[in-house]
């Protein structure tokens, strides 16, 4: 059965413009009971500020910016608030409040000037929802703001506003300015002028969520509003009435470009836009605008296609290997009697899809073996006494028109490092004292073979390196640190220069790192990655070195896919609870392509690739119940 994926590309369109509505109101001087008061009564005339860059126009119907053009703002009559009076210079400092209520246009009190010190200046101020000073302690006061604003009443509470003013006897009425102390996130989707398959309905049917936001914060007297990091949560915003816009009231915070950001469901696909490049902080009172133009087809991006191989495994946990090229699945093939296959690697030649990986054989061994669109070939080993030993296949290229492939295998209990030119092979000579070794990557450049691998010797020391032209060079570690063996190395000459990939330990801890020419550099990871990171592919493409893997928070089961860009790391998204892995990585016309997995449980494995770390689910071949990506190969 042919599945077809949604590529879905995100064109986001960030603005912001300012605006302030204001209103007052005519400056009778009555009591709150409508009789002459002699000049005593405080009255309160009232403004909102709108939210920098917002639109009026398309108000989701809240408090949230001046609805008319006659200046009564958008409170409604009946609305309650506390003023609260301040005269800081008196000794001691005098503190009055008083409930108000808002009507056309006004605040209608029964502070009075008689309550302060003849000709002090008073600070005003006022919140919105209503808050008093009993609502404060030592100043501050703790917020909790809710993650569904889905509805006009849940996102209407969460816009809070401050008004704050300074006033004498002479200065009446006082006008009470409403300021925003949210920020507003609004994202409008629309269907691309290059829609694809897509259609107008699936644009107006998709769901949004906000991730990864701070929900709790501090208040401050003077309204200020500051995040209590470290309680993030996913918002679900307000629909539009009309039209696929999404607003969502946020607590001023800062924020990561790359971080994951805005997940959207449209087409039965989730993708997710991260945070942009030059976008640190979402600031009080502001708005950001993001417009995001929704395409299957590319969307006017350069044209190329996608190579993508993994496994998955059915009911019974069995395994299977399978390529998606450009949308379109292929089952790879097994000889008779063979099972549980795994790829491990893929390259493009000549138009035609080379997968290199391992399967079990009848008799329970792993076998080395090579896919050509589809169809296995199995790598011998011959001249072992023992025959039913296991054997690997790791790496693959295509080169003058040969097939060159990396593994190992075993002949008499030790592992021995090799490599197969079109199915000849070729044993990798160990170093004087190495009793065993891998060659776990390969590549070939004018006519060198450079195999990237590892020996061990009899105390069990591990030593990385690679093989030219059968001769090991090896490369050094840091004092005391433990190479990965079991984890996955890359090798690429791009150049004059030879670039490995690889993973060490070192105190508990695991560190992938880039050796260039013999130099070694270590990938960094957050701290909250208690185990560290592991490297998982490399690619070198524009003279930047870019690596995919994943960190490890917790426990060596629970990963976090990333990749690095000449060191510079981006965390992927995956799913609310889920983890992830970004097993491979390819550059395309200047976009960055990570092939992976996420899962909420070790074991229920959901493939998936990033463009440019917006994530695409991908369906699960029929039969499966999970599966994953593990190779990767992009062409223009």
């Amino acid at each position: 059965m042919k599945i077809i994926k949604k590529n879905i590309y995100l064109i986001a369109i960030l603005s912001c413009v300012v605006g302030l509505s204001a209103c007052s109101q005519d400056d009778a001087l009555t009591s709150a009971d409508g009789a002459p008061d002699n000049g005593n009564a405080i009255r309160f005339t009232t403004a909102i500020a709108d939210f920098t860059g917002s639109d009026a126009a398309d108000n989701p119907g809240t408090r949230a910016t001046i609805n008319d053009e006659d200046g009564t703002g958008s409170f409604t009559n009946g609305d309650e608030t506390t003023i609260m009076g301040t005269v800081y210079e008196a000794m001691p400092m005098v503190k009055k409040e008083h409930p108000a209520t808002y009507k056309d246009g006004t605040w209608t009190t029964d502070m009075t000037w008689n309550e302060f010190d003849e000709g002090a200046q008073v600070s005003f101020s006022a919140f919105f929802p209503k808050r008093s000073l009993a609502d404060f302690d030592d100043g501050k006061m703790e917020i909790n703001l809710p993650t569904d604003q889905s509805t006009a009443e849940q996102y209407a509470a969460c816009d809070w506003l401050h008004a704050l003013a300074n006033g004498r006897k002479t200065d009446n009425p006082i006008q009470l300015t409403f300021r925003h102390r949210m920020h507003r996130l609004t994202v409008n989707l629309s269907l691309s002028s290059n829609p694809g398959t897509l259609t107008q309905a699936d644009v107006n049917a998709a769901t949004v969520v906000i991730k990864n936001m701070e929900t709790k914060g501090v208040v401050s007297f003077s309204g200020g509003v500051v995040p209590q990091a470290g309680n993030t949560g996913d918002f679900t915003p307000l629909k539009s009435a009309s039209g696929n816009s999404f607003r969502v009231l946020l607590l001023p915070q800062d924020v990561t470009p790359g971080t994951p950001w805005i997940e959207i469901t449209v087409g039965g696909k989730a993708v997710t836009y991260p945070v942009p490049a030059g976008l640190t902080g979402l600031n009080e009172g502001e708005e950001q605008v993001v417009n995001l133009a929704l395409t299957d087809s590319g969307g006017g991006q350069p044209t190329y296609s996608t190579y993508l191989a993994g496994w998955y495994r059915n009911d019974n946990y069995d395994m299977f290997a399978y390529t998606l090229v450009n949308g379109a699945y292929t089952a790879l093939t097994l000889p008779a009697g063979g099972f549980n296959a795994s790829p491990n690697a893929m390259t493009v030649s000549g138009g035609k899809t080379y997968v290199v990986g391992s399967y079990f054989g009848s008799d329970g061994s792993a076998r080395a073996c090579y896919w050509v669109d589809g169809t296995v070939t199995k790598l011998d080993v011959p001249g072992r006494a023992d025959p039913s030993e296991p054997d690997y296949a790791e790496s693959i290229v295509v080169s003058g028109g040969s097939t060159y492939i990396s593994g190992s295998y075993f002949d008499s209990y030790s592992l021995a490092p090799c490599y197969w030119v079109d199915g000849t092979l070729t044993t990798l000579t160990l170093p004087g004292g190495a009793s065993d070794g891998d060659a776990k990557s390969i590549a070939v450049s004018d006519g060198k073979i450079y195999v990237a691998g590892y020996h061990m010797n009899s105390s069990g020391t591990k030593t990385p390196g690679y093989w030219l032209d059968g001769n090991f060079e090896p490369l050094a570690l840091p004092d005391e640190a433990v190479f990965k063996n079991g984890e996955k190395m890359n090798i690429i000459v791009a150049g004059n220069n030879v670039y490995v990939m690889g993973t060490y330990t070192l105190n508990s801890k695991n560190y992938p790192c880039v050796w260039a020419d013999g130099t070694r550099t270590d990938l960094t990871f957050d701290v909250s990655a208690a185990l560290g990171a592991v490297g998982q592919s490399m690619t070198v493409a524009g003279g930047k070195v870019y690596v995919s893997g994943y960190s490890i928070p917790e426990n060596k089961n629970n990963h976090k896919g990333c990749y690095w860009v000449d060191g510079v790391r981006t965390d992927l998204s995956a799913p609310d609870g889920a983890w992830s892995e970004a097993a491979s990585i390819g550059v395309v016309g200047g976009k960055v392509y990570v092939g992976g997995t996420h899962y909420a449980t070790l074991g229920d494995n959901r493939p998936c690739y990033w463009l440019d770390g917006v994530r695409t689910d991908l369906d699960i071949p029929t039969g499966g119940t999970s599966a994953d990506i593990r190779a990767m190969y992009l062409s223009e």
